[in-house]
């Protein structure tokens, strides 16, 4: 209620520590969103939920809505169509920390988002634990045994699965589990190049 009242909450922590844990895997602060530069591309922000407004689409009655986040650095006016509406509506509360992924668009000058997906800490944890690897179309069988090796002796409690692009975009899921850091996706880059 003191937000309501007041504007702003007293008791509340600061919005940089409740969005502290979602900011390693944003691509942009609030402020750093442009119309003019980013215009059309995907971004993610992690953002505090400070406005929800819910409306019914004329032409199928379906509800969405026009949310107002904000970080440390600013705040941005966000486009939640139906069908990701209906999948998210739990998570546009008022104080909720999420990760925002969207496309960058633009209404009298300023940027907005077009909401594709959101987490939160919760579901992002979720989603990290399953690692995925992109196999490009010229992999061959003796790169696929180096990186078979590789991630074995690289045990761990993350599931991997690997998308091998091409026209199906076949994936696989491994039976078996790694332990992700950084000199392992490096690693696999020097054997996937």
């Amino acid at each position: 209620m003191e937000r309501q009242l007041l504007g702003f909450s007293l008791s509340a922590r600061p919005l940089g520590e409740r969005v502290r844990e979602l900011e390693n895997e944003a691509t942009h602060k609030i402020f750093e969103v442009s119309p003019r530069q980013n215009l059309g591309e995907m971004v993610r922000v992690a953002a505090v939920v400070s406005d929800v407004r819910v409306v019914v689409t004329k032409r199928s009655g379906q509800e969405m809505a026009f949310v107002r986040v904000e970080d440390e650095t600013g705040s941005i006016d966000l486009v939640v169509f139906p069908k990701i509406f209906r999948i998210t509506r739990n998570f546009w509360m008022d104080n909720i920390a999420l990760l925002i992924t969207g496309r960058v668009d633009s209404r009298e000058e300023s940027p907005t988002l077009i909401v594709e997906s959101i987490h939160t800490k919760e579901t992002l944890e979720e989603v990290n634990k399953n690692l995925f690897i992109k196999i490009p179309k010229q992999t061959g069988e003796t790169e696929l045994k180096r990186l078979r090796s590789l991630l074995l002796a690289n045990s761990g409690d993350q599931s991997v699965t690997m998308v091998f692009e091409g026209n199906n975009r076949e994936k696989i899921k491994l039976p078996f589990k790694v332990n992700w850091t950084e000199t392992l996706a490096y690693q696999i880059s020097e054997i996937l190049e």
